[in-house]
């Protein structure tokens, strides 16, 4: 492989356990806007992939997502991974404002 061709990422992310404890004393919407405005660290997938949650209010929750060429599948197009991994919280999401602080609901990233 040339060096022309070779490509190198580095990832660095906070300690998902500080989103954890927070949880418990926060309603579901009042930890995704906390996460939203940087209060909170995103977790680290969402470090990985390149993914935040853009809008946070009742009822609605948006994810953004700008594919990287670290996205792309080997003809060049971004991989359908992206999307599913991209998908996960779009289900989740919505689950997690409802629920109660120290409900002990478990929240998916």
């Amino acid at each position: 492989m040339s060096e022309t061709t070779h490509r190198k990422r580095t990832v660095a992310w906070k300690d998902p356990t500080v989103n954890a404890r927070a949880a418990e004393h926060m309603s579901g919407l009042e930890f995704l806007g906390a996460m939203q405005k940087g209060e909170l660290p995103l977790p680290p997938i969402c470090e990985l992939v390149g993914f935040e949650p853009a809008e946070v209010e009742e009822g609605r929750v948006v994810f953004e997502c700008t594919p990287a060429e670290c996205h792309y599948n080997p003809i060049g197009a971004v991989h359908g991974g992206l999307v599913c991994t991209f998908s996960t919280p779009r289900w989740a999401a919505p689950c997690t404002p409802c629920s109660l602080p120290g409900s002990g609901t478990p929240r998916s990233s």
